[in-house]
């Protein structure tokens, strides 16, 4: 779904990236100490999931109880020992202890909690990007990964690092959610946003050749296509308005002290 005048080229250098990651080596499972009230289960079996996962981290659903009555079962179908529907309550538990170690636990345990401890702070962020510039773009209805936990806090860090304005910039889109979804339903309720990141990759392109800055951080104030779930009326440029190089005042999103202030 295009729109007149958007741009689509692969530009060599600009959507690839390159990684180099050590191999990880799962550690064994740890058995629990003899006070557990869960000491009949094998303790966080899917201990070795977060160790040779892309990064993700294990939900609700993605564990499996290996003691469930009538054998292995996601948690979402677990049976505790009394019979009783209990989401795997105990698999829950064991990975509540690697963050919380109970009084007394073994020193297996401690140690789980602190390495996990250790690769959290790993991951803490400065804010600081020494200059390099940098666009993003979230929709507002993101409920996945929700715009007041993610981009907004994000552009408050950046701009502590003080590195002039135009370094970092935020657009966010409305009625622009985390899936990009156009099914029935979601159609005449949301936006593409697939159109917003095809422009950002355009603006950061300009401002790497030096012919343009970023955009100000700024809403981009969107109108869903409306009509029927499945049948919503064909998409204009007036549903999906591009990212401004000047935008309102009204639509300015303001940082000031760390602050960040959302129109």
């Amino acid at each position: 779904m295009r729109l007149p005048g958007t741009k689509s080229r692969e530009r060599r250098g600009t959507r690839r990236a390159v990684t180099s990651v050590a191999p990880v080596t799962p550690a064994a499972p740890v058995t629990p100490s003899d006070d557990s009230d869960d000491s009949d289960d094998t303790f966080c079996l899917q201990l070795r999931q977060p160790s040779a996962s892309s990064g993700r981290a294990p939900a609700p659903g993605v564990l499996v109880d290996e003691h469930s009555p009538g054998g292995p079962v996601a948690d979402a179908r677990s049976v505790g020992p009394g019979g009783e529907h209990d989401y795997n309550l105990r698999g829950e538990r064991c990975v509540y202890r690697l963050v919380f170690p109970r009084p007394g636990a073994s020193s297996a345990e401690r140690d789980w909690a602190g390495r996990l401890a250790d690769g959290l702070d790993e991951t803490r962020r400065d804010g600081d990007l020494h200059g390099k510039p940098a666009l993003i773009v979230q929709g507002r209805d993101d409920t996945r990964v929700p715009v007041n936990h993610s981009s907004r806090p994000y552009l408050g860090l950046t701009s502590r690092a003080d590195h002039g304005p135009g370094t970092v910039s935020y657009a966010e889109i409305t009625h622009a959610h985390h899936s990009d979804s156009q099914a029935a339903g979601f159609d005449n309720r949301y936006v593409p946003f697939g159109y917003y990141y095809q422009q950002a990759l355009d603006l950061m392109w300009e401002r790497l050749q030096g012919r343009a800055e970023l955009p100000p951080s700024q809403v981009v104030r969107t109108v869903p296509r409306g009509g029927e779930p499945g049948h919503a009326p064909e998409l204009t440029p007036a549903n999906v308005p591009p990212i401004a190089s000047d935008p309102a005042a009204g639509d300015r999103i303001r940082v000031s002290g760390g602050t960040v202030r959302v129109p």
